[in-house]
């Protein structure tokens, strides 16, 4: 048996928190599961979390083909990622 990190294990035990949470149905958004469906909640989660995914591959790529952002270029990248957003929101 391999031996898993520290992160893996905090990791872990918030995913069994969420999960207990949902089915507590402590989560209004999370009430609506038809069978054999996921809720409306964890189909946004799971959209969300891929726009991550995809946003931090977009960013290492970026960097692999470059030099690094500079603060001000990731400051501008933050504003206007607020920006949408709002729009958005």
């Amino acid at each position: 048996m391999s031996a898993i990190g520290w992160d893996e294990v905090k990791r872990q035990a918030a995913r069994e928190r969420l999960l207990a949470e949902v089915r507590a149905h402590r989560l209004p958004e999370a009430r609506e599961v038809g069978a054999g469906n996921f809720s409306a909640y964890v189909t946004r989660a799971m959209e969300r979390q891929r726009e991550q995914d995809r946003l931090g591959e977009l960013v290492a790529w970026i960097q692999e083909e470059g030099e690094p952002l500079t603060e001000e270029e990731v400051a501008v990248a933050e504003a206007e990622r607020r920006e949408f957003d709002r729009y958005f929101a």
